[in-house]
């Protein structure tokens, strides 16, 4: 197993042995990216997937990059910068980087049952009033809920 999937699984395995985890959401994979980084994504997904059986927790959702900017922002191309600004007016937190915000975005909607039907556009009401990633996670465990980052880069 590669050295950064491994590193993924333990990550999620000691986070769930430390806080438990009840559930994971994730960012899938964006439209435009080169086929060794979409394969890269899915392979994280394939290990997200396989610790959710093995220490059963739910699986999801699974969100768009543009479904998550859309939520956050009302603009589902808002750049990195108006994902953080965000993050703070909205969430009240004040996020490390853009991968951070992007999981806190990532856990409002999942606490918030935030779905998109699969083929259909849902209309949201953005939380956010401002203006990628592969490898981010938001994990759930027990209240009070916690955001995990992990980052694949």
């Amino acid at each position: 197993i590669d050295a950064q999937l491994d590193a993924l699984y333990r990550q999620i395995a000691a986070i769930h042995k430390s806080h438990g985890i009840d559930q994971i959401a994730y960012e899938q994979a964006p439209f435009g990216m080169n086929d060794r980084a979409v394969a890269a994504h899915y392979e994280k997904i394939a290990i997200i997937k396989l610790i959710c059986v093995r220490i059963n927790a739910r699986c999801g959702p699974a969100y768009l990059p543009t479904s998550i900017k859309k939520y956050a922002t009302g603009d589902g191309r808002a750049d990195k910068s108006a994902m953080m600004i965000g993050a703070q007016r909205v969430l009240k937190v004040t996020p490390a980087d853009d991968n951070e915000a992007d999981a806190l975005w990532i856990l409002d909607m999942a606490i918030n049952g935030y779905e998109v039907p699969r083929g259909e556009k849902k209309k949201s009401k953005p939380r956010g009033g401002a203006k990628d990633l592969a490898g981010q996670l938001t994990l759930f465990g027990p209240k009070p809920r916690r955001v995990i980052r992990h980052n694949s880069k």
